[in-house]
Formats: structure tokens, C-alpha cells, sequence
């Protein structure tokens, strides 16, 4: 597997085996491993989204075409650490009771956000996210069902859950690792939350007084950013009990993608956008998900 961003040469194996020689060579401190791995990933996740709005680039688009490639670097460096891959709770031990609690937990954690959905009573009409809304069916099916499992749910458990989880509990105890990294988990989104809470209606459709709308309209996107980063971080609590609890890390990708997926749909269904009538090509996704309304007009005529 090449990474076309460094260059042609280098490969996932290559930056394992540098990292590997590293931790070798290093007198890691108890704090090292995992302040490392914290900082790695919060900049990875906040740069890329930074880089890719400076540069009026859909940041999805990146993380689409990067988060497997870095899904395989970090499976190589679980590979050397302490422990291996079963470290990081890829195992078969506890796995049907992580897949029972995991989808248990995932559905719960589903239920305020899709009845918020369902009955937005803070907005005059559903909450609208238009990467979402302008979605055709074929491709919010391909969303759920493919991107969502393998470049979210497992990408970030495999991080949080796994690699920064196990690293923290070598030193601490499980209330401080599930603290620090449900911390580390609701920074990683910061920027697309930002992002994110940009690209909905909310600002435009909250429910105050027509005279106090000019008042309040530039609190309501920082204000959905705060809340996104508390939610985050409880559900980052969440997960890392059920990692914690089972030992297994397979119930923490069920229920985030449970959680994702459920959200995802429920955004479409309740959205009544203009959508495409064919597929986008990738300069046209870009285009359409960061709201270029006349693009949308002309490819649903």
C-alpha cells in the first residue's frame, strides 16, 4: 500500500517500522506513549479539516481517501507494541458480550438524537446537514454501510479505544484512562464540529424572537461546537467503559457505528433538500458539500 502523500516509496510498513524503531530506541516515560499518540491524533483530525477549509476543499473528501491508509499504520504499529494487535481489544475473548453490549449501548445512545430529529423543538423546521441532505439514496446507503463502519467506527476506536486506551491503562487507572481519552476523542473533532454545526440550518432556523435573531445568530454555531464537544466526550466515556468492561473492542465499533449510522439516516429522511439526480463527480462533491446552492439547482434539473 503506497502513501502518495509522502512519496512513491514509502509505504505503511516503512512508518511502522520507523515508529517501531523509535519506541525501541526512546526510554518512553509513563505519560510518553500516550501524550504522543493524543497529540498525533488531535492534529491529524484538527489540521487536516484546517488545511482543507483554507483551502475551500471538502474536508471529508481527505479523510475518505486517507483514514484507511492510516487504519493500516496503525494496525502495523499495534502489531509491535507490547501485547500485538490483541492488545488494542482485537481479540475473540469477551466478543459476544462486547457485540451484545455494543449494540445495547449504540441504540441507547441513539435515542435523544433521533428524537430530536424526529421533533426539533429548539428549530421552526428539521435540522439539515447538507453533506447529508443532498445525499442520493444509493450513496447515504454507501455512506452507512461502508464508509461509516470502516472510516469512523473503526478508524477511531482502533485509535481511541484501542491504541491510546491500552496505552493509558499500562500507567493509569481505568477512571483517569477513560477521562483522558474521552478528552482526546471529543478534541479530535473539535474542527469538523466546527465544520460540521457550519453546514446546517441552525443558525437560520432557531427558534428566539425575530428581533433577537441578529443577537443571537453569532453565538449559535459556537454554542452547537460546545455542545457537539460534550456529547462527543460522553459518548467517548461510553465506549471506552464498554472497552473497559468487555475487553473487547469490537463493541465499541458496533455501537459507534450504530450511533453514526442512525443519525445519518435520520438526517436524510427528515431533510427535504434539492439532491442530485446523478452521481457527483469528486470537483462536484466538493462543490456541492460546501453549499454552492446553484450547482445544486442545476443537477437536479
Amino acid at each position: 500500500m503506497q502513501l502518495g502523500i509522502l512519496d512513491g516509496g514509502t509505504t505503511c510498513a516503512d512508518i511502522a517500522g520507523v515508529m517501531g524503531r523509535i519506541q525501541s530506541r526512546i526510554d518512553w516515560s509513563e505519560a510518553a506513549e500516550p501524550l504522543a499518540l493524543g497529540a498525533l491524533l488531535v492534529t491529524y483530525s484538527n489540521g487536516l479539516a484546517i488545511w482543507a477549509q483554507a483551502r475551500k476543499r471538502f474536508p471529508e473528501a481527505l479523510f475518505r481517501r486517507l483514514n484507511p491508509v492510516v487504519i493500516g499504520v496503525m494496525l502495523l504499529y499495534a502489531a509491535r507494541r507490547p501485547g500485538g494487535i490483541p492488545a488494542t481489544g482485537l481479540r475473540a475473548p469477551g466478543l459476544a458480550r462486547s457485540i451484545g453490549e455494543g449494540i445495547t449501548s449504540g441504540i441507547g445512545l441513539s435515542i435523544l438524537p433521533l428524537l430530536f430529529f424526529r421533533r426539533p423543538v429548539l428549530l421552526d423546521t428539521p435540522l439539515e446537514y447538507g453533506p447529508v441532505a443532498r445525499m442520493t439514496r444509493r450513496e447515504m446507503l454507501e455512506d452507512v454501510l461502508l464508509r461509516v463502519p470502516i472510516g469512523i467506527a473503526l478508524f477511531e476506536e482502533l485509535a481511541f479505544r484501542g491504541l491510546l486506551y491500552s496505552a493509558l491503562r499500562r500507567s493509569y487507572s481505568v477512571r483517569t484512562s477513560v477521562l483522558w481519552s474521552a478528552a482526546a476523542f471529543a478534541a479530535w473533532h473539535l474542527a469538523v464540529t466546527y465544520t460540521s454545526a457550519k453546514q446546517t440550518n441552525i443558525a437560520d432556523t432557531l427558534r428566539v424572537p425575530e428581533r433577537a435573531r441578529p443577537v443571537v445568530r453569532p453565538f449559535v454555531v459556537p454554542t452547537a461546537v460546545a455542545g457537539g464537544m460534550v456529547t462527543t466526550g460522553f459518548a467517548g466515556i461510553i465506549f471506552a467503559l464498554l472497552r473497559e468492561r468487555t475487553r473487547n473492542l469490537l463493541g465499541p465499533i458496533l455501537a459507534h457505528w450504530i450511533v453514526d449510522a442512525l443519525m445519518i439516516a435520520a438526517l436524510w429522511v427528515h431533510s427535504s433538500p434539492v439532491r442530485p439526480t446523478r452521481p457527483l463527480t469528486e470537483e462536484e462533491e466538493e462543490r456541492f458539500d460546501l453549499g454552492e446552492e446553484a450547482l445544486a439547482e442545476s443537477l437536479s434539473d
